[in-house]
């Protein structure tokens, strides 16, 4: 048995906007429980598409409580990476698909972290703050959470009706909605911003979870820089999967094919092709290896690979800032050259 993974199946599918679905997995095997999880973890799916493999993380959107009921509910977008349009279309009810444990350091500490909590979420990046809402709601996560959620346009908004019915039935949560491109009453008008924030809430001692694009990471880290918030009372969701155009990528030329010799356990190896416009983990999942992943942007450690030869390319924010010297992340990093890496794969 792999104790790393889950095996579930799809038991509902729902339409939450035009956009979004829904997808709620049970367990496979009844007389198995689902893994517990803190609010604001996220699982990795894994798939197998047309002789390639590929994984996704998707932060969970139900709360813990609901996994103790026998469900995890994913709220994903169909407009998202090629997995969730896989989902969109094939997807049915008994569906079987295999993922991993619950993950991620995004949650709640109450050893350490204060009780006056301020979330700050941008786009589909609010699905986190979803689970832990409910869990405030539940009286299973005792906080005082002020929420700031904030979306280009109208027509994205996510749990704008839930979350009013939330924050009216509960002194413990309070919400403010924003729409960056657009004006509309009820919500405000811009990105959020430490003026906004301070208009709502006392920055003060809180602790602050983020999540978002890198974009908003690098706003939100200029306009609190002024406040001197210690780095223990800032948690900043995974930025997402690194994809070229980020900073730094778009001095490179795209299409440029390398040469990827990857060597496996028992001195196995295999030689595929790789873009220069895509990662190396990509390259290996289009070859239908199986990589070990789960964040997929270069926090969790499980695709770490040693390079042995040619040079790769890591966008500032998609690493932990730490000196590895030949060790590498493969999910966020994209090659320069032909290149040998060594990995933990069954070739």
């Amino acid at each position: 048995m792999n104790y790393d993974r889950q095996r579930l199946v799809i038991s509902d599918i729902s339409q939450i906007t035009p956009d979004v679905r829904c997808f709620r997995f049970v367990s496979a095997t009844p007389d198995r429980r689902l893994a517990g999880f803190e609010a604001g973890q996220y699982i990795n799916l894994f798939y197998e598409i047309n002789g390639s493999t590929a994984s996704r993380p998707y932060s969970i959107a139900s709360s813990p409580l609901d996994a103790e009921k026998g469900f995890y509910d994913l709220h994903i977008h169909g407009g998202g990476p090629f997995t969730a349009a896989w989902l969109f279309e094939h997807a049915v009810k008994g569906l079987p698909i295999t993922a991993s444990m619950p993950e991620g350091d995004f949650y709640y500490h109450p050893l350490k972290d204060s009780r006056k909590v301020i979330g700050i979420s941008g786009g589909m990046s609010v699905t986190p703050m979803h689970s832990m809402v409910k869990a405030v709601i539940e009286e299973t996560l005792d906080i005082h959470l002020t929420l700031f959620c904030c979306w280009d346009t109208f027509r994205e908004v996510l749990y704008q009706k839930e979350f009013e019915e939330y924050a009216a039935r509960s002194q413990k949560f309070h919400v403010i909605f924003a729409l960056a491109l657009e004006e509309r009453e009820g919500f405000e008008k811009g990105f959020i911003s430490r003026k906004m924030i301070e208009r709502y809430t006392d920055i003060s001692g809180a602790t602050l979870f983020t999540c978002g694009p890198a974009a908003m990471y690098d706003t939100l880290r200029e306009e609190l820089a002024p406040l001197d918030i210690p780095s223990e009372r800032i948690y900043q969701e995974v930025p997402g999967e690194a994809k070229w155009g980020v900073k730094g990528t778009e001095q490179f030329e795209p299409n440029i094919r390398f040469f990827l010799t990857v060597k496996g356990r028992n001195e196995s190896f295999k030689v595929v092709s790789m873009r220069s416009d895509e990662t190396v983990l990509i390259a290996m999942e289009r070859a239908g290896l199986r990589p070990e992943t789960r964040c997929r942007s270069g926090h969790c450690g499980y695709c770490e690979s040693e390079l042995l030869e040619g040079k790769v390319f890591t966008p500032e924010g998609w690493t932990k800032e730490e000196d590895r010297g030949c060790r590498f992340n493969p999910c966020c990093s994209f090659p320069l050259s032909d290149l040998v890496v060594h990995t933990n794969i069954n070739l």
